[in-house]
């Protein structure tokens, strides 16, 4: 997991699809990856993210979550709270995230 050491940037609520490859019991905190990309128009800005109440995350329902960027001064400039944004892993879209709150303003 990339979360160690790191500012987080924004807060969003995250939906994400459970893959069918996934166990039936599988949930979003046992997964390895927290590297993802959203998707803002012809542009992906990859991002961490850390699950803020772990034992509470589930597929198919929104959870809270803190995200880092990559490239977080593109984030600031490009990124808009309380908009929804496509979710890919890869070039598969595994969901929807919700920006709620800019950590950096605060």
């Amino acid at each position: 997991m990339l979360t160690e050491n790191r500012k987080y940037d924004y807060s969003g609520l995250i939906t994400l699809n459970k893959n069918h490859l996934l166990s039936v019991a599988s949930r979003p905190q046992d997964d390895n990856v927290n590297w993802l990309f959203l998707q803002i128009g012809e542009r992906q800005l990859s991002f961490v993210y850390k699950i803020i109440h772990p034992l509470e995350a589930n597929y198919g329902k929104p959870f809270e979550i803190d995200m880092a960027f990559i490239w977080s001064e593109v984030a600031l400039e490009i990124l808009q709270l309380e908009h929804t944004y496509q979710v890919l892993r890869g070039q598969e879209e595994i969901g929807i995230v919700k920006l709620t709150h800019n950590k950096t303003a605060l």
